[in-house]
């Protein structure tokens, strides 16, 4: 029998979503919770590539959307080690009636899950929701949760933490959904990484390349989107740069995202590819009188022609007879 997964009809109302959501936001968000991967307790494996696989998106898209998701927006984890993810607010809304077979259940799930830092940092960021709650189950909950950390010999913050988590829960984790789409798609290049993302890299080609200082790499997270990846973009920037200098003076992010299907043709067309510059052909047409060459001097004997100019005259007299035109003639 087919799993079914539970999605809050709030989520279509909340203003944060109305306001804020991008559409990669809403629909990566609610893959999270209905995958087929998914579980009840919303802490589940789900390598990279199976979400590339299931959602469409390239790897290098869903890396910018798990940074976002768990740096700025901080409702999800994202085990490196494991391939694990946790979806934090989960537990708000997947359990709908409690009971035995449940508890049951989501104790198993708790056993199952590889990275124990998971299970403790769901453990801290739901205090202060479960501390508030009013359902008896979410008790419940925590219990299972507080038993799971036990068994795995791990302490919690959830002492320290208690205010904290009462005010992050509060702001941060009120709802399953981000906060600010524009917040952190356009000022991404604020977030601390430790390795470059596609559009971090795409930054830096366009500054190198352009000697600009941008620090907003929010219209090339754009592109990652779109699914450009970092070499095409590096084709396009070594076909722009071959303009002269007052068009670049006017380039900007957004003139080359706004047209990079056009660019990116006419890249290819000339030959920009894999980061590849093709050979220039220098020609005066148009720019002036071309410089005169003067004809390089013999200066070894030149062997005698075994050619009968009789026989090449008779041949263009032949030709004329014909009717065509010979060269000598235009």
């Amino acid at each position: 029998m087919a799993i079914k997964r539970i999605v809050d009809t709030r989520f279509w109302n909340d203003n944060k979503v109305i306001d804020t959501f991008s559409v990669e936001d809403k629909y990566f968000l609610l893959y999270l919770m209905t995958n087929p991967e998914s579980t009840q307790l919303g802490i589940y494996k789900l390598p990279k590539k199976i979400i590339s696989f299931q959602t469409g998106y390239t790897q290098e898209v869903i890396a910018v959307l798990i940074q976002r998701f768990e740096t700025k927006y901080k409702n999800i984890l994202y085990s490196q080690k494991t391939g694990e993810i946790s979806v934090i607010n989960s537990l708000k809304y997947s359990i709908v009636k409690g009971g035995k077979p449940v508890s049951d259940l989501l104790s198993k799930e708790l056993n199952a899950v590889e990275d124990s830092e998971l299970i403790k940092e769901t453990y801290e960021r739901m205090q202060g929701f479960w501390n508030k709650s009013l359902r008896s189950f979410d008790s419940t909950i925590k219990s299972l949760f507080e038993e799971e950390l036990k068994r795995r010999q791990l302490k919690s913050n959830d002492n320290d933490n208690d205010n904290d988590n009462d005010n992050d829960n509060d702001n941060d984790n009120e709802e399953s959904y981000p906060h600010s789409y524009d917040e952190s798609y356009h000022e991404s290049s604020k977030i601390e990484q430790s390795t470059e993302t596609p559009a971090q890299q795409m930054l830096n080609i366009f500054n190198k390349a352009l000697g600009r200082s941008v620090a907003n790499q929010g219209t090339f997270s754009g592109l990652v989107f779109k699914n450009v990846s970092v070499q095409e973009f590096e084709d396009v920037i070594n076909y722009v740069i071959s303009w002269n200098d007052d068009i670049l003076q006017n380039t900007t992010a957004n003139t080359i995202a706004r047209n990079f299907d056009k660019y990116s043709d006419k890249a290819s067309e000339l030959g920009y590819r894999d980061g590849k510059k093709p050979v220039k052909k220098i020609s005066n047409k148009g720019y002036g009188k071309p410089q005169r060459v003067e004809p390089q001097m013999i200066t070894e004997p030149v062997a005698e022609s075994n050619v009968d100019v009789s026989d090449v005259a008779k041949e263009l007299a032949e030709l004329k007879d014909m009717g065509l035109q010979t060269k000598l003639e235009e």
